[in-house]
């Protein structure tokens, strides 16, 4: 994928789009291209976590293992949405799965050149408000997930895809 490819499904992202030229330039130069077959892993629960990854075409399912065995799907990203950011403060393994729904192309964004632009303070300050919005999003599914009735949790799903 060329660096013009690149930069724009940087500042497609919600998660970067309020970035500055300059910090788009530099994550599209460092950011690296994969490509994964519908059914294929890009990660597992537990597995080291080393990047963080902006989805460029397709699908992934992110989801955990229940102590029971069965699978919770967290959510279903869709093109340019950022997800395995929470390896870059805890350093520590990926907390949940990532599996292609369909054929898909990611960029990976590796943790070590993401620590050196959270060095520079606007760069830091736009990514905690980022991290801020996730965390909402977040807060609103559990409680939705927590405190609607089926046919509730149903039209907000159907809400969210269409």
């Amino acid at each position: 994928m060329n660096p013009e490819k690149k930069e724009s499904i940087i500042k497609s992202s919600d998660f970067f789009k309020e970035l500055a030229g300059p910090q788009v330039r530099t994550l599209a130069a460092i950011a690296l291209s994969k490509s994964l077959k519908k059914g294929q892993f890009l990660f597992h629960e537990g597995d080291e976590g080393n990047a963080m990854f902006i989805l460029a075409t397709g699908a992934i399912q992110i989801s955990k293992n229940s102590a029971e065995g069965k699978e919770i799907v967290i959510k279903l990203l869709k093109p340019v949405e950022v997800f395995g950011e929470v390896i870059l403060f805890q350093r520590k393994d990926y907390p949940a799965q990532a599996i292609a729904v369909t054929a898909s192309e990611v960029l990976m964004l590796p943790t070590r050149q993401i620590d050196c632009l959270l060095l520079e303070p606007e760069f830091r300050n736009g990514f905690l408000g980022m991290l801020m919005n996730k965390l909402r999003y977040l807060t609103d599914r559990i409680l939705y997930l927590t405190t609607s009735d089926v046919e509730e949790r149903f039209f907000l799903f159907l809400k969210a895809r269409y």
